[in-house]
């Protein structure tokens, strides 16, 4: 953590008590800044997957701090999952990977990079893997030592219905490091839709989410794209 970081840390609640909203915009490339341009301004629902720590990289932090936002954070390391609770009293933390119907009630291996970790496999090779995530955690400022966290496997429907989610939502933002098709196969769209979907998604598989939401999604807007994989926003037909 720099310096900046640290004091960031420090004047935030002070600030947030005094209802200054200058550093509680936490999301990557002002995600949550360019979603909120579509959202209500009062009392959402919200679901965030890949939450990590309920600050960093969220999308849904500040909707919960000053628009009394509430809603489900699902995060599968346990430790991240744990300062989620602390930091987000609103919302309902999930521990949990998610993945298709058939991988529910299994477990998947979990490679931690911090905001970068990912499920095995789900970027390739182990070689090509363990590079990235030592680069992700370097990057971060955390150990250089990649190791893979053991985790239970849950869709996301199961999620919803556990978790007391509406039918209909407001948002559902996944960040699950390229395995987002595996999480869209296990969410009903017959039981729970989203008004609006944020996807960060590997650009190589970016037709076999749209194909997967066709039947009820249209794509609104690229919120941010990169070389390899951007931020798409979907918005129920």
């Amino acid at each position: 953590m720099t310096r900046r970081e640290r004091l960031n840390n420090m004047l935030r609640p002070v600030l947030e008590f005094l209802r200054v909203d200058a550093l509680s915009w936490p999301g990557l490339n002002g995600l949550d800044r360019k979603l909120a341009r579509h959202l209500p301004e009062r009392g959402g629902w919200f679901v965030e997957a890949g939450a990590n720590d309920g600050f960093q990289q969220s999308n849904t932090y500040h909707l919960a701090r000053f628009q009394r936002w509430r809603g489900v954070l699902i995060e599968p390391v346990p430790h991240l999952a744990a300062q989620c609770r602390k930091r987000r009293p609103e919302s309902k933390v999930h521990e949990c990977a998610l993945g298709a119907p058939e991988s529910s009630g299994s477990t998947a291996k979990l490679r931690f990079a911090g905001l970068m970790t990912n499920v095995c496999g789900a970027l390739g090779d182990e070689i090509t893997e363990t590079r990235r995530a030592q680069a992700g955690l370097a990057v971060q400022g955390l150990p250089v030592e990649p190791r893979v966290v053991e985790v239970p496997v849950r869709t996301l429907t199961e999620v919803l219905i556990e978790s007391g989610t509406p039918s209909r939502f407001d948002l559902l933002s996944l960040d699950v490091e390229g395995h987002e098709v595996e999480v869209l196969k296990g969410f009903d769209l017959d039981r729970h839709q989203a008004r609006l979907i944020c996807i960060e998604s590997r650009r190589t598989r970016l037709e076999e989410v749209r194909e997967r939401l066709s039947a009820r999604y249209e794509m609104k807007e690229v919120l941010h794209e990169a070389s390899e994989h951007g931020d798409y926003l979907f918005r129920l037909r």
